[in-house]
C-alpha cells in the first residue's frame, strides 16, 4: 500500500461503522432510549405472516408483544419485525431497524443481534402485496435492495461486531453456514460485505454468482473478498457517490487511487469524487478538483476544504484552471472570488509563487488584483475609525449588565378581539373546510372507528355533557399517543375532519386541545369560523412553529405576542407581517411582551425588547408607557423607561462577545476595504472584525443594528458595498451554507444600485439547472434585494416575478413586491408603476454619451432598446449599428466614462424591456386607468415610460358601455413626441391644458373602443413618423361571442384541439394562473375576474413543473355564468390567448 492521505471531513464523517475514526456504537447507556424507540416506532407495525411451523402471532403487533419478544431475545419474531421495518423502508433509511439491532447487541450480545438479523434474511414478501411476509417462498434477492446502503441495520451490527471475540465471530459465521439453503445469494452477500472476517464468503459468491446478481453487489462485494484495487473500482463509475467505499478504499490504497480519480473527475463532476481528490496534496488533483468545481457547484465544498488546507497549492491550481480558459461563464465566477480570497490570505508568500506562473498566468492575477482594488499601503489610525469599530460596545459590558430584573411578572389580562380588516372571512372557511365527513353522522362514526368504547350518538351528545367531553378528549388523546408516531397520519387527518363537522361546541374544544397542533390542522378555518375562542388551539398551533401567522394577524391577544417578536428576530419570511400585527395592536402586543422584556435575560427576553422598542418608533411609545403604568409593581413604568431610553448601540445579541469569532470564510486581507468618505483612507483588518460581528446580527434583526448606520455615515457606500460582496463572494466559494447567509443578506443593509444589479444577475445564475442554487438560497436573494428596497432592487423583483424558470422562486418574488406595496401603501399594479426607473435620462427621454471631441445622444426603440445617434452640431444624426469605441483622440477619461454608463444603461434596460410593453398590455386587457396626474408622472412625462407612451393610443375614460358592453370613450389621443396630447385629427386634446381633473382616468385604448377611422387615422400617423407599436395594439385580432354562446356557461370552441406545452406555461405571462387538481399536474389555467368570478381553461393529460411536457388537449374554457355577461374586452383577450394556444 502506498501512503495514505489524510480524510476530508466529508469523507471521514461517510467512514462505515467500525471502520477506525468512524462514529462508534451506542453505548450501554443508551439502551433506555434505544428500546423507547423500538417501542414507538415498532408498536403498530403490521407483522402477519403465513409461517411453515406453528407460531402464534397478534395482529397488529402490541407494544406487549413487542416488549416480551425483546426481554426474551426471541431472535425469531425480532428477526420478523426487522423484515417487515425493512420492507417498510422505502428510503433506505430503517430506524426502527437500527435501534433494534443497537438495542440487541447491547442487551443480549452481538450473537443476538447477529441472529435476528439472519432471521430477518428468511422472509420474503408475496408478490402482489406488501402485507404479508412468508418463509416458504421461492429465494428472492429482490428482498435484499437496501442491504447494502451503509445506513442500514447490518451495517449498524458492523460497530458492534468489530469489538466482539473471536470466538463469537466464528459461531456467528457458522450459523449462517447452517442456513445457506435458506438464504438468497444476495443476502448472503450483504453478510459478507459488511462483517469483516467473512472474506472466504465473499470469494465463494464472487465465483457462483450470476453476472446480474453481481452487478448488484456492484464494487462492495470484490472489496470485501480483498481483491486487488482495479477490480473493485473497474472503470471507476461503481465509485460514484460513493462516499463510504472511497473512504475505506483511500485507507487501504492511497496514492494508487488516484490515477482512477483524476480520470473519473474529467468524466463525471460528481461530490464524492472531488471530496477523495481533495484528500491529495498533489498539483494534478488540485487542478482536477478546481475544474470540477468550475464544472458544477455541487464540488464547491471540496474544493474550499482543500484549498483552505493547502492554500500554495490551491492558489497554482486556480490560477493555472483559469488560464487555460475554457470554462463556463458560471464556472469561471465561482472560482475567481476564490482566487482573490488566496492571494489576499498568502500575503507576502504571494511574491514568492508567482514566478512559477506564465507571464498570461501573472497578468490574470494582476487583473483580479486590479479589479478588487489594489492592497490599501495607508490605513486610518485608529482614532479616525467611526467609533463602534474602535471600541465596541460588546467589549465594554453586557447587554443586560444594568438593567432591571422583574421576575416572575404577570402578564396583564387584555380582552382578546378580532379585526379581520379588507379580508372575508367566508374566504378563509371555505379554503380549509375538509372535502370529506360532511354528511349526517360520518364525522361521529370515524371518531368512533378509531376510539373504542364510544357510540356515535355518544359523541353527538357530548355538547350537552361537559365532563364527558372532557373524558372523551383524554381518551382520544391517550390512543393518539398510543399510536407508533410514523403511523400517526391518518389519526391526525380524521381529528381535523371530524373535529370540523362534530357540533360547534365538541368541534371547537376538541380541535383547541387536540387537533391545531397536528399537520394539517387548517387553523385558518377554525379561527375564522370560531374567532378569539379558537384562540387556545391558534396558540397550540404556533407553539408547534407551524406556519399560522397567515391568520393570527386577524386576531388580537396578548399571548400572541411573544410568537410575533420571534419571528421578527428569527423568522424572516415571516416578519412583514408580525411587524404589521405589533403596529395593529400596539395594546395587546405590549401586554404580551412586557413579562419577557423585563424578565430574566436570554433570547426570549432580547425578542421582547426589540419588538417593544419597534413599536416606540413606530408611534406607540406612550401605548408602552400606558400598558406599563397598569401594572401593579410600581418598578414596571420605570423599568420600560429605561428599556425606551436605552443606549441602542447596546442592542446587540448576548452571545456577541469580545472574543466571538467569525466564520472560516471570513478572510478579508484579499477583500475591497472600505474608505472613510472625509479623507478615502481603508480601513484595517484590525477594524473589519467588529464590522463583520455587526453584519452578522444585523442581518438577523428587522430595524438593523444602529453601530452599522454609524459605519454607514462615515464610510463611502461603494467601497463598502464592495467590501460585503466580497464577503458574500467568499461564503458562496465556501459553499453558500445556511450557518454563514449572513454574508449575503448583509447586502440588504449597506448594497447600491450597483449591488441590486448583481444580485438580480445571482439569482439568473443560480437559477440555471446544475449551479448549486437551490430554491432556498435564491429566496435569500430576494430577501435581500425586498430589505434593500431601492427602485433598481425592486426592479430586480419584478423582473424576477415574471421570468424565472423556478415556479417557487417567481411566487416568492411576487409576495416581496406585495410586502413592499403594502408597506407603501399601494396597490400592485400602482407600485409597478413606480418601479420604472428613468435609467438616469433627461426629460426628453435621451442622453448625451460625451468623449471629448465627440458626442452621442442615446435613444429607445419600440421594444426599449437603446441605441446611440452621434451628435452633429448638437442634434442627433444617423443612428449606429454599435455603441461607439473610444478612439486615440478621444478624453480617455471622459471616454471610459461614457463606455461604462452606456453598459449600465443597456443592462438596466435589458431588465425592464420585457415588463413595461407587456405590463401596458395586460392594462389594455383588463381595462386598467389612471389618474391624469399619475399618468403624466408615470408614463407619458417619464423618461423612459415616454418612448412607449408616443407608441400608443390612449383613451379618456367615458361612462357606461355600447350596444355590445365595450366601455365607452369620450376620447381617444396619442403622446407626440413634443409631448402634446393629439387626437386622430392630430388636432390638441383639451384636457391636456395643464388644468387639474380628478375625475378623468387614461386608459391604454382597446381597438373595440376605437372606431374603424379612429384605427385608420392613428394608423397613418405612427407611419409617418416612422413609430413601430410595441406591441399588437391597432390591429389586433378581435373577438365576440355568438348568439348561441351568449346563453352558454362555458366555451367549447377549442375541445379536443392539440396545444403545444410550451404556451400553456406562457399564459402565466398574460395574467392566467396555474391550476392543479389530483395528482399535482397543472391540468387548467385560470384567471381571476372582478366580482370573484374567474374563467377556467382545461387541458390534459396535465403539465408538471419541468417547464416542458407533451402536447394537451384542449378542453372548455369554463365561466359558471352566462357568457354574455362577461365583458367584452375580457371575452376577446382571452379568445385570442386561446386561439394562440390551438395549434392544430
Amino acid at each position: 500500500m502506498s501512503g495514505a492521505p489524510a480524510l476530508p471531513p466529508e469523507l471521514q464523517n461517510a467512514l462505515p461503522p467500525g471502520e477506525p475514526g468512524a462514529r462508534p456504537p451506542p453505548r450501554p447507556a443508551a439502551l433506555p432510549t434505544l428500546r423507547k424507540r423500538v417501542l414507538d416506532k415498532g408498536g403498530e407495525y403490521w407483522v402477519g405472516a403465513l409461517l411453515p411451523e406453528p407460531l402464534s402471532l397478534q395482529r397488529p403487533a402490541t407494544r406487549a408483544w413487542l416488549e416480551g419478544a425483546m426481554d426474551a431475545a426471541d431472535t425469531r419474531l425480532l428477526g420478523l419485525m426487522l423484515a417487515r421495518s425493512r420492507q417498510q423502508a422505502y428510503t433506505g433509511y430503517d430506524d426502527l431497524g437500527d435501534a433494534l439491532v443497537h438495542w440487541l447487541a447491547l442487551q443480549h450480545g452481538v450473537g443476538a443481534a447477529f441472529d435476528a438479523l439472519l432471521h430477518a434474511a428468511r422472509w420474503r414478501s408475496e408478490r402482489g402485496g406488501v402485507s404479508t411476509l412468508r418463509q416458504d417462498l421461492p429465494l428472492d434477492d429482490d428482498d435484499h435492495a437496501f442491504w447494502g446502503q451503509p445506513q442500514s441495520p447490518l451495517w449498524q451490527l458492523r460497530g458492534h461486531w468489530v469489538l466482539a471475540d473471536a470466538d463469537t465471530r466464528a459461531a456467528c459465521i457458522g450459523r449462517m453456514r447452517e442456513l445457506e439453503p435458506q438464504l438468497p445469494l444476495m443476502a448472503r452477500a450483504r453478510f459478507a460485505i459488511v462483517l469483516p472476517g467473512m472474506s472466504a464468503v465473499a470469494q465463494e459468491l464472487l465465483a457462483n454468482g450470476t453476472p446480474g446478481q453481481l452487478e448488484r453487489c456492484g464494487p462492495w462485494l470484490p472489496w470485501a473478498a480483498g481483491r486487488p484495487l482495479p477490480e473493485v473500482a473497474g472503470n471507476g463509475e461503481p465509485l460514484l457517490d460513493r462516499p463510504a467505499l472511497l473512504a475505506v478504499l483511500l485507507r487501504a490504497h492511497g496514492d494508487a487511487l488516484l490515477p482512477i480519480l483524476l480520470d473519473l473527475g474529467s468524466r463525471h463532476q460528481n461530490a464524492a469524487v472531488a471530496w477523495a481528490l481533495a484528500a491529495f496534496d498533489t498539483p494534478e488533483a488540485a487542478e482536477a478538483l478546481a475544474r470540477m468545481a468550475a464544472a458544477d457547484a455541487s464540488c464547491i465544498k471540496a474544493l474550499g476544504w482543500a484549498v483552505g488546507e493547502r492554500p500554495e497549492r490551491g492558489f497554482l491550481a486556480l490560477a493555472r484552471v483559469l488560464e487555460d480558459g475554457g470554462l463556463p461563464k458560471a464556472g469561471a465566477a465561482r472560482l475567481t472570488p476564490l482566487l482573490k480570497t488566496l492571494a489576499g490570505s498568502l500575503g507576502e508568500r504571494l511574491s514568492a509563487l508567482l514566478p512559477a506562473l506564465s507571464p498570461a498566468v501573472r497578468r490574470l492575477i494582476g487583473t483580479i488584483l486590479d479589479q478588487a482594488g489594489s492592497a490599501p499601503t495607508v490605513f486610518a489610525e485608529r482614532d479616525r475609525w467611526p467609533a463602534v469599530l474602535a471600541a465596541p460596545p460588546w467589549t465594554q459590558r453586557s447587554a443586560d449588565e444594568q438593567t432591571l430584573v422583574l421576575e416572575g411578572l404577570l402578564m396583564l389580562d387584555v380582552p382578546p378581539e378580532e379585526d379581520w380588516g379588507d379580508e372575508i372571512r367566508e374566504h378563509w372557511v371555505a379554503r380549509d373546510r375538509p372535502y370529506t365527513m360532511d354528511k349526517p353522522m360520518e364525522a361521529e362514526q370515524a371518531v368512533c372507528e378509531r376510539l373504542h368504547g364510544w357510540t356515535p350518538d355518544e359523541v353527538a351528545a357530548l355538547h350537552t355533557h361537559p365532563q364527558d367531553l372532557q373524558r372523551f378528549i383524554a381518551d382520544w388523546q391517550q390512543a393518539h399517543d398510543g399510536t407508533a408516531p410514523d403511523r400517526r397520519q391518518y389519526g391526525n387527518y380524521v381529528t381535523v375532519a371530524a373535529a370540523w363537522f362534530l357540533p360547534p361546541a365538541t368541534g371547537l374544544a376538541f380541535w383547541n386541545a387536540v387537533g391545531s397542533g397536528k399537520p394539517e390542522s387548517r387553523t385558518g378555518g377554525f379561527v375564522a369560523r370560531f374567532g378569539p375562542a379558537a384562540l387556545p388551539g391558534l396558540l397550540q398551533a404556533l407553539a408547534n412553529d407551524g406556519d399560522e401567522h397567515f391568520v393570527a394577524r386577524f386576531i388580537a391577544a396578548p399571548r400572541i405576542a411573544p410568537f410575533m417578536a420571534q419571528a421578527i428576530a428569527r423568522r424572516p419570511m415571516r416578519r412583514a407581517s408580525a411587524l404589521r400585527w405589533l403596529s395593529r395592536f400596539p395594546q395587546h402586543a405590549v401586554a404580551g411582551l412586557l413579562p419577557a422584556a423585563l424578565g430574566t435575560p436570554g433570547e426570549k427576553r432580547q425578542q421582547a425588547r426589540a419588538a417593544l422598542r419597534i413599536l416606540a418608533t413606530q408611534g406607540h411609545a406612550e401605548a408602552v408607557r400606558t400598558v406599563a403604568r397598569l401594572h401593579a409593581d410600581t418598578a414596571v413604568p420605570a423599568a420600560v423607561e429605561a428599556l425606551l431610553a436605552e443606549d441602542p448601540l447596546q442592542d446587540f445579541p448576548s452571545r456577541i462577545h469580545a472574543r466571538s469569532k467569525l466564520p472560516a470564510f471570513w478572510q478579508p486581507a484579499g477583500w475591497r476595504k472600505p474608505r472613510l468618505r472625509e479623507d478615502g483612507l481603508a480601513l484595517p483588518d484590525e477594524a473589519l472584525h467588529p464590522l463583520g460581528l455587526m453584519l452578522g446580527f444585523a442581518a438577523d434583526s428587522p430595524q438593523g443594528y444602529a453601530g452599522l448606520d454609524a459605519v454607514r455615515a462615515a464610510c463611502d457606500p461603494q467601497s463598502l458595498a464592495d467590501f460585503v460582496w466580497d464577503i458574500c463572494e467568499s461564503w458562496e466559494a465556501a459553499g453558500a451554507s445556511a450557518p454563514g447567509n449572513w454574508a449575503l443578506r448583509a447586502l440588504g443593509l449597506v448594497g447600491t444600485d450597483d449591488t441590486a444589479r448583481r444580485l438580480g444577475a445571482l439569482v439568473r445564475r443560480w437559477s440555471a439547472p446544475g449551479s448549486g442554487g437551490t430554491a432556498t438560497r435564491i429566496g435569500w436573494v430576494l430577501e435581500t434585494l425586498a430589505r434593500l428596497g431601492s427602485d433598481v432592487a425592486l426592479m430586480q423583483l419584478d423582473a424576477i416575478a415574471r421570468k424565472n424558470r423556478i415556479a417557487s422562486v417567481r411566487q416568492t418574488a411576487v409576495e416581496k413586491l406585495a410586502q413592499a406595496a403594502a408597506e407603501r401603501g399601494l396597490r400592485g399594479d400602482e407600485l409597478e408603476d413606480r418601479l420604472a426607473p428613468d435609467l438616469g435620462l433627461d426629460e426628453r427621454g435621451s442622453l448625451l454619451l460625451d468623449f471629448g471631441p465627440r458626442q452621442f445622444h442615446v435613444g429607445f426603440d419600440e421594444s426599449l432598446v437603446p441605441f446611440v445617434r452621434e451628435s452633429v452640431e448638437g442634434r442627433p444624426g444617423a443612428r449606429l449599428a454599435t455603441a461607439p469605441r473610444p478612439r486615440a483622440s478621444d478624453d480617455a477619461e471622459l471616454a471610459a466614462a461614457a463606455v461604462a454608463r452606456f453598459k449600465a444603461l443597456k443592462q438596466d434596460a435589458t431588465t425592464v424591456a420585457a415588463q413595461q410593453p407587456l405590463r401596458l398590455e395586460r392594462a389594455m386587457a383588463t381595462g386598467r386607468s389612471w389618474p391624469v396626474a399619475d399618468f403624466r408622472r408615470f408614463i407619458a412625462e417619464h423618461p423612459l415610460m415616454r418612448h412607449l407612451a408616443e407608441r400608443l393610443v390612449w383613451g379618456l375614460a367615458g361612462d357606461g358601455r355600447d350596444a355590445r358592453g365595450v366601455p365607452l370613450l369620450h376620447a381617444s389621443f396619442r403622446v407626440s413626441a413634443e409631448g402634446e396630447w393629439v387626437d386622430a385629427d392630430e388636432a390638441p386634446l383639451p384636457l391636456d391644458d395643464g388644468s387639474d381633473n380628478d375625475a378623468a382616468r387614461i386608459v391604454v385604448a382597446h381597438p373595440l373602443q376605437l372606431s374603424a377611422a379612429q384605427i385608420a387615422a392613428f394608423s397613418q400617423q405612427f407611419s409617418d413618423y416612422e413609430l413601430i407599436q410595441p406591441f399588437d395594439q391597432l390591429h389586433r385580432a378581435v373577438h365576440a361571442p355568438s348568439d348561441e354562446e351568449r346563453a352558454q356557461n362555458a366555451l367549447s370552441r377549442w375541445s379536443g384541439r392539440i396545444a403545444r406545452p410550451g404556451p400553456l406555461w406562457a399564459l402565466e405571462s398574460r395574467g392566467w394562473l396555474r391550476g392543479r387538481d389530483g395528482g399535482g399536474a397543472y391540468d387548467y389555467a385560470w384567471r381571476a375576474l372582478p366580482g370573484g368570478r374567474t374563467l377556467a381553461l382545461r387541458f390534459g393529460p396535465g403539465l408538471h413543473n419541468a417547464g416542458a411536457g407533451e402536447d394537451q388537449t384542449l378542453g372548455v374554457l369554463h365561466y359558471g355564468h352566462p357568457i354574455g355577461e362577461l365583458d367584452a374586452i375580457v371575452f376577446s383577450e382571452a379568445v385570442r390567448d386561446i386561439d394562440a394556444l390551438a395549434a392544430r
